[in-house]
């Protein structure tokens, strides 16, 4: 995706970068430009059975991770899912993925970066955590413009998942 012909695209990421560590990759994907046969086998089978919209938005992720990954130096590789849903990254990779029903958006970084650059990991995971949350208020703008309440309940869980309150 070219993001200057997507401003929404071009405000997501610049966001991530005033937040996370300069050399982690970011990428935004429109559902929309996403199809099933944008996946490898191992991702495919884990939404062959969903409807399309759902299809879209995996392979939308899938899509933004894979180039968020080549931006730090990572080969494209496929990204299955764990037992308990969550993305199962290739080795020496760590990262996050979030989607509305029109954006996808990934960021990753190198695990061997982040281990040199942190020495408490668990700064990396309230990263990653704030991804999340940065990730869904972008959700919950363009969800606004519906007045979706899903949007405002998952923004509120992942502001607590994060560790984030009102006061």
């Amino acid at each position: 995706m070219n993001v200057q012909d997507d401003p929404i695209a071009a405000q997501i990421l610049d966001v991530l970068k005033r937040i996370f560590p300069p050399r982690c990759g970011f990428a935004v994907q429109r559902t929309s430009a996403a199809s099933i046969s944008d996946l490898f086998l191992e991702e495919k089978q884990a939404v062959d059975r969903a409807v399309p919209k759902r299809q879209r938005e995996f392979a939308a992720g899938r899509m933004a991770a894979r180039q968020a990954m080549a931006q730090i130096g990572k080969t494209p590789a496929p990204i299955p899912v764990n037992t308990d849903r969550s993305p199962h990254w290739p080795e020496g990779v760590v990262g996050s993925i979030s989607h509305s029903l029109e954006i996808a958006v990934a960021v990753v970084a190198s695990v061997l970066l982040l281990a040199a650059v942190m020495s408490d990991l668990g700064v990396l995971w309230s990263m990653l955590a704030l991804f999340g949350y940065v990730a869904l208020i972008v959700s919950l703008q363009i969800w606004r413009r519906r007045r979706h309440s899903r949007s405002i309940y998952q923004l509120e869980l992942a502001k607590r998942d994060a560790g984030f309150s009102d006061s």
